[in-house]
């Protein structure tokens, strides 16, 4: 069986669109307008994420 190191603060796709998500931190502290701040934090990081890789699929599907 393989050894994968896996790092349990990222969640990524495979190699040629590599998404790296930072995991969401304990919220026990934290106040709902944090949590909402943070969400749409993380949301506008995936958006930006999702255009790159769709940019990239569609600049290579011209090749």
């Amino acid at each position: 069986m393989a050894n994968l190191n896996v790092d349990k603060n990222l969640i990524s796709t495979n190699d040629t669109a590599r998404v790296a998500i930072p995991a969401i931190p304990p919220i026990q502290a934290q106040t709902q307008a944090q949590i909402e701040a943070e969400i749409q934090r993380i949301t506008q990081q995936i958006e930006q994420q999702i255009t790159q890789i769709l940019t990239k699929i569609e600049l290579q599907s011209r090749l």
